[in-house]
């Protein structure tokens, strides 16, 4: 609730998503300092990545409040009164976890996917697949699984390109070759 008070209060202040943070400290030291706004010439932040103090790679936040996006509100219909930082949520690095451990999640990340066709096809690729998967692809699979859920529907389907990273994997392949069903089976979540 805080921060999401102090945004609105950097948003008033601030009339500009690129206003310098001279005006911010100006009017509110204390946010100022909190805060430690950058100013950008551009979209680029001017201040180097290490030195945001929003950037945290532990929850792969990285919040620069010089880009914020003006929206309007819904209630009141003005402008200035929301702002939205940019950011992006990437899960926490899991470096040492057991691999017994990261079969079971990758089992559980699989089958609650929240698209009931990706619940499907990727439950039924866990429980076909995931025991044979070697450390790489584990890994490939797991940053797979960290993608937008229509994204990877889309390239299990085969009806969007796929970034670099994952289109010449054999996780993909085997993963397109559930989506497209050629034994025509009829389909359930797989028992656990």
């Amino acid at each position: 609730m805080f921060t999401r008070l102090a945004l609105r209060t950097v948003a008033r202040t601030v009339t500009h998503a690129r206003a310098a943070p001279a005006a911010l400290a100006a009017a509110s030291p204390n946010l100022a300092a909190r805060f430690r706004l950058y100013s950008t010439s551009g979209s680029s932040p001017s201040a180097p990545a290490g030195d945001n103090p929003y950037a945290n790679p532990a929850i792969g936040v990285d919040f620069d409040a010089s880009a914020m996006m003006r929206v309007t509100n819904p209630t009141s219909g003005n402008a200035e009164d929301e702002y939205i930082p940019p950011f992006q949520l990437r899960p926490a690095p899991r470096p040492n976890e057991p691999i017994d451990n990261k079969r079971k999640r990758l089992l559980w990340e699989s089958r609650k996917r929240g698209i009931l066709e990706n619940d499907l096809i990727l439950g039924t690729f866990a429980k076909r697949h995931l025991d044979e998967l070697d450390d790489t692809e584990l890994e490939q699979y797991d940053r797979l699984l960290d993608e937008n859920d229509w994204d990877i529907y889309y390239w299990a389907t085969e009806r969007r390109p796929v970034p670099p990273e994952f289109a010449d994997t054999r996780v993909l392949a085997l993963i397109r070759h559930i989506a497209r069903n050629p034994e025509g089976e009829v389909r359930a979540m797989p028992e656990l």
